[in-house]
Formats: structure tokens, C-alpha cells, sequence
């Protein structure tokens, strides 16, 4: 066993503010937490037995994604949804997917 192999474990192991992220993209995406919901960031905090670090990390990553909407002065909230925007993803959807299987297929695997 090299001495490289504890550190590859330790690195390959996701911290705790990804642990979070997955944690509240997966609460989001299950309604568990509804669209349009403020985010507490305290009762989060205690809830996930978290620091507020980690917690502010894995928000300000969920923003970038869109699940999350940050206002100044007034906090997080979950992202919102609409038919309008249901119909967006799906007009780019029946573009996209085309596209890539047709991709796919021409480069092989």
C-alpha cells in the first residue's frame, strides 16, 4: 500500500458543503422544498448539522445552477417554475437531444 492511497481516498471523499449541495438538490427537485420557498439559512444549518460555511457554499452553488434565486437584503428562495418555463426546457429539449444522439452515434460508444 503506497502512502498516496489514504490521501486519494480523502480527496475522492466529497466535503461537506457538496454533501449539502446534493442534499438540497435533491430536496428541491423532490418538492420537498417547494418552488418559491424561502430558505432559512439557520434552521438549514440545524436541520443538516452543518456550519454556515458549508451551507452559504452549497447555496451560492445552487444560484449558479438556477435551483436556488438569491435577492440582495432579502435572502434565498427556491427557484421558481412556470408553464412558460416547463415549455422552454422542452422546446430545447426536442432541439438538443436530436442533436446529441445523432453525435453519439457518429462518434461511436
Amino acid at each position: 500500500m503506497s502512502a498516496v492511497e489514504p490521501n486519494a481516498k480523502a480527496a475522492s471523499k466529497p466535503t461537506i458543503a457538496a454533501q449539502v449541495v446534493a442534499k438540497l438538490r435533491h430536496d428541491i427537485l423532490h418538492g420537498i422544498l417547494a418552488p418559491g420557498a424561502k430558505l432559512n439559512l439557520d434552521k438549514l444549518r440545524e436541520s443538516m448539522d452543518v456550519g454556515l460555511s458549508p451551507l452559504r457554499e452549497a447555496v451560492t452553488r445552487l444560484v449558479v445552477e438556477g435551483l436556488i434565486e438569491a435577492e440582495a437584503q432579502r435572502g434565498y428562495t427556491v427557484a421558481s417554475i412556470s408553464v412558460s418555463n416547463l415549455d422552454e426546457v422542452c422546446a430545447l429539449r426536442l432541439e438538443l437531444e436530436p442533436y446529441a444522439l445523432r453525435k453519439s452515434i457518429e462518434n461511436g460508444g
